[in-house]
């Protein structure tokens, strides 16, 4: 039964699902519609000056925007450093068949989702890759859907927007504080029973929900290709000692610049700001932690270049959702 509902669900989603940005199209255009039902004396003036006001004027998002996409970022480059990963090797050598592989990945995305939502993006993947390596029996694309499973419960972990929105006085999402001139802590919310039993209920249920939808008629990865693309990994690491150690490499290469940043940001956070959880905070603890699970600070620079490249659908939709906010 839950294999045919899938199967239903992913024709229709493959068939009429756009890409996200088109949401905030749709929505935009819903809303203007609804003002032209709802609301006396709307005008086409006025509707485009709210539109305005609310993506690039007065009310906009810019800085939650940012504040977001530094979110993933931070927690998709910490997946990448050399510590986590090797975590991730050991850990992938515990299942044994597709089953286990898919519960396995699910909890370590939900996890890595309750910590960092960016983190949870790609940890679930990272550690389907892995295990593929070695595991030839399962169908990857089961192995990776379950992997993003863990990703639902991510509004109830350290990273939920709106949470850290509504612990913000400064923040412009924060309309408990606008209406009420009063914040919620991180705390109240995310370690509460209405919050933790319902993602204790999704990590007892969905392991028996993944062993019930896996497929029988596994379409299995070429593992050559996966096992390439490592191998080309580790010759260039390897290769990168036998190139010449100018100034400027050993600078790169200087680990003291980034514990530095490491201990001025953690004297921060656990003494003046006693560990006060908000947007801006938890974008401090997870720079900190990059660049001290990545060590160098050249290391630390190509792994957030490389993870940036997964913000650019945010940075393209969320000043969109600052007009429909306001």
């Amino acid at each position: 039964m839950f294999a045919r509902l899938t199967r239903f669900f992913v024709k229709y989603v493959q068939k009429y699902m756009p890409d996200p940005y088109l949401f905030a199209i749709i929505l935009t255009l819903l809303v203007v519609g609804l003002n032209f039902w709802l609301v006396p004396q709307t005008t086409v003036t006025g509707v485009i000056h709210a539109w305005y006001q609310g993506v690039w004027g007065s009310q906009n998002i810019f800085t939650f925007a940012l504040q977001m996409t530094l979110i993933l970022v931070c927690g998709t480059t910490l997946a990448q450093a050399p510590l986590i990963k090797r975590g991730l090797v050991r850990l992938s050598s515990i299942p044994q068949n597709q089953v286990q592989v898919a519960v396995l990945c699910f909890l370590t995305g939900a996890v890595g989702s309750m910590i960092n939502w960016g983190l949870g993006l790609v940890i679930g993947t990272i550690l389907a890759k892995e295990i593929a390596k070695r595991l030839e029996r399962m169908d990857f694309g089961y192995v990776v859907a379950a992997a993003y499973m863990g990703f639902i419960v991510w509004t109830s972990g350290l990273s939920s927007s709106i949470v850290l929105a509504n612990a913000d006085a400064s923040s412009a999402l924060n309309i408990i504080y606008k209406m009420t001139n009063q914040t919620v802590n991180v705390q109240s919310v995310i370690f509460t029973l209405y919050n933790l039993v319902p993602v204790i209920l999704i990590l007892i249920v969905f392991p028996f929900m993944l062993k019930w939808i896996a497929p029988a008629d596994m379409k299995l990865i070429d593992r050559k290709v996966l096992l390439k693309a490592e191998t080309a990994t580790a010759s260039e690491t390897k290769a990168q000692p036998d190139e010449p150690q100018t100034f400027a490499r050993r600078v790169e290469n200087a680990w003291i610049f980034n514990l530095i940043l490491v201990f001025a940001g953690f004297y921060e956070f656990f003494g003046p700001l006693k560990g006060t959880i908000t947007i801006n905070t938890m974008i401090l603890l997870f720079t900190v932690l990059g660049l001290l699970f990545h060590w160098t600070p050249i290391r630390y620079a190509k792994a957030f270049t490389e993870s940036a490249k997964a913000s650019g659908s945010l940075l393209l939709q969320y000043p969109l959702y600052g007009e429909l906010w306001h």
